[in-house]
């Protein structure tokens, strides 16, 4: 195990809330996993996706529709986001993400009838994190303004 290899599975093991995203987040990138494919991965695998350095963003075109993988990435981290927040609030959340064939979009994370989070998405072909712990703190940080929302107006996220 390399160095790096190393630090980011200490920080997908700090017990943090990030750490409770990155594990959701691997629970949704595994039951989408219907032949098996991921069973001999190990967490930090699964995760390596969503982590792309400013270098290997660059050369990614952004002409064209986004591919398969890279919108799915976009769809597992909000289906990540609305789970932790279904869990930390005992309320149904989903999320939805439309993106354009340009890369462009929206995602949302739906409690009841509250729009508990709201994010305008670009270049979805390049959606990714420097590290695991932006990876993290982006999730966890989604979450957080979720949590917000639904305490600003709990009658409508119960609604």
């Amino acid at each position: 195990m390399t160095d790096a290899s190393a630090s980011e599975q200490a920080i997908c093991d700090d017990g943090t809330d990030g750490t409770a995203f990155l594990k959701v987040l691997v629970t949704v990138i595994r039951s989408d996993d219907a032949f098996g494919g991921h069973e001999t991965q190990s967490d930090v695998d699964l995760l390596a996706p969503f982590v792309l350095s400013r270098g290997e963003r660059r050369p990614l075109a952004v002409c064209g529709a986004p591919d398969r993988l890279a919108a799915r990435r976009v769809e597992q981290f909000y289906q990540a986001v609305a789970i932790v927040v279904e869990r930390k609030t005992g309320l149904m959340a989903s999320s939805m993400t439309s993106l354009h064939q340009e890369g462009f979009g929206r995602a949302i994370v739906i409690v009841g009838k509250l729009v508990a989070h709201t994010k305008t998405l670009r270049d979805a072909h390049r959606f990714g994190f420097d590290q695991m712990a932006a990876l993290a703190l982006a999730g966890s940080h989604a979450v957080a303004q979720a949590l917000s929302v639904i305490q600003q107006y709990p009658d409508v996220a119960r609604a």
